[in-house]
């Protein structure tokens, strides 16, 4: 499906590229918030992201999938924003995951601190180093294969195996 919307976005159709943004989002600000602690930075971010994305999407090749092409292009934007911000700490302790966005309910619950076993895993997770906060994001919220991620990020399928491992058991760690 991604494909064909690819194509017509690619031709110029926006209600296309619409649609690429609709199914996309939720995913790809989980990831954005990874890296940006600030719900209404993230939302810049991600903004940026399909700006970015919209610009360029003539340049899509179709190497890969869609979703692994943009996810990039939102990692890189998350990145840069943060050396433009001189790596500030962030101004808020929560952030919105795909699943709030599907369930406004749970998002005020939770960020009116009724969950804490939610703000206990986001520490976690938090505390894991930077490439296994990654890899999980890739596994977990992306829903990326072991191969698929091990192309992704140039390494051996092993690899990609013994870093989920490894975090699963850092986030279980009492």
């Amino acid at each position: 499906m991604d494909k064909d919307l690819v194509k017509k976005a690619q031709a110029g159709d926006k209600v296309a590229f619409d649609q690429l943004v609709l199914k996309h989002q939720a995913k790809l600000l989980s990831v954005v918030n990874q890296y940006i602690k600030d719900p209404s930075e993230s939302l810049d971010v991600l903004q940026e992201t399909f700006i970015k994305a919209y610009q360029s999407i003539k340049d899509f090749r179709a190497d890969s999938a869609f979703y692994t092409w943009i996810y990039r292009i939102a990692v890189n934007t998350a990145k840069n924003h943060l050396v433009h911000l001189e790596r500030r700490p962030p101004q808020s302790d929560y952030s919105i995951d795909a699943a709030e966005l599907k369930d406004p309910e749970a998002m005020a619950a939770k960020h009116n601190g009724k969950h804490p076993a939610s703000r206990e895993l986001l520490k976690a997770f938090e505390a894991l180093p930077k490439h296994l906060q990654e890899i999980l994001t890739l596994r977990e919220i992306g829903g990326f294969s072991y191969a698929e991620i091990a192309k992704f990020m140039d390494i051996p399928v092993g690899t990609v195996r013994s870093r989920i491992s490894r975090a699963r058991k850092l986030l279980l760690k009492p």
